[in-house]
């Protein structure tokens, strides 16, 4: 494999009790994937190996790769029997599996909920994609993530916190959230046909920590630009309070404005 790059910072065990739900909710594309007994399926954004785990379950050899060290360290511990790198999406065409002959390289790649944080050039990481995977219709791409109009609400009441504080928030967003049409002509130029892309709304509940929780787990580089800690809190305070009356309802739940795009395609 090519030297590893870019690595982000999570948390496992802040992930486990705030975002639960991602691998949860993730569960269903896995019927879409269909995985088969001795196929080879690459796992983009595996992080802690929750849904590596149920593909390897179902007889495929699956490689899971994430940008996290710590993610990594944890799908070590979650599914002890599978092969895992720490790995930027940005560089998968630069691995030995590209490089390979197309006999050893996969006849799936799956994604769930990680191709959203891959902002720098999506059409890379697609290009990436295609270069893992057999050609000719033998390799097909399976995954999920987050669409126009995810988060808006959240989205837009971070740019605007930052705004307040003096600093440009669109410029620190890590997120990539494009429309269909947007994707499809992506894959279209990277050597896939027979693209399915389905724009889902999901509203979803979250757990018991509530937007602050969401907020510590997925909006790190917006906060992380903030000069204190005590200024980062203070940010996160004032952004619940912000949204409560449109995001939380009189039982004190959360529900967020989830939009996926589920992606279905074949290599050319």
């Amino acid at each position: 494999m090519a030297a590893e790059t870019k690595t982000f910072e999570w948390n496992p065990a802040a992930y486990a009790n705030n975002a639960s739900f991602v691998p949860l909710l993730g569960v269903s594309i896995l019927s879409i994937l269909a995985p088969k007994p001795s196929e080879r399926v690459f796992d983009i954004g595996c992080g802690d190996a929750v849904l590596t785990r149920k593909i390897a379950e179902a007889g495929a050899v699956v490689i899971g790769t994430d940008a996290s060290p710590d993610m990594i360290a944890q799908a070590r511990i979650v599914h002890p029997e599978g092969e895992y790198h720490v790995l930027d999406g940005h560089a998968l065409a630069t691995t030995t599996w590209a490089q390979g002959p197309d006999t050893e390289k996969f006849d799936a790649v799956f994604s769930n909920a990680a191709l959203h944080w891959m902002k720098t050039d999506p059409s890379k990481v697609a290009s990436g994609i295609r270069s893992i995977l057999k050609p000719a219709g033998n390799g097909r791409f399976v995954a999920e993530f987050g669409g126009f109009l995810n988060c808006a609400t959240v989205h837009a009441g971070l740019i605007n916190a930052l705004s307040r504080h003096g600093h440009d928030g669109k410029s620190v967003s890590p997120w990539y959230f494009p429309s269909p049409d947007e994707y499809r002509d992506i894959l279209e130029k990277n050597g896939f046909t027979e693209i399915t892309i389905r724009h889902i709304p999901r509203p979803t509940v979250l757990p018991a920590s509530g937007l602050k929780g969401w907020l510590d787990t997925f909006a790190m580089s917006f906060i992380d630009v903030l000069g204190s800690d005590e200024e980062r809190e203070a940010v996160k305070r004032e952004i619940v309070e912000e949204l409560r009356p449109v995001l939380c309802d009189f039982r004190g739940n959360w529900t967020l404005d989830y939009w996926r795009l589920r992606i279905e395609a074949v290599t050319v």
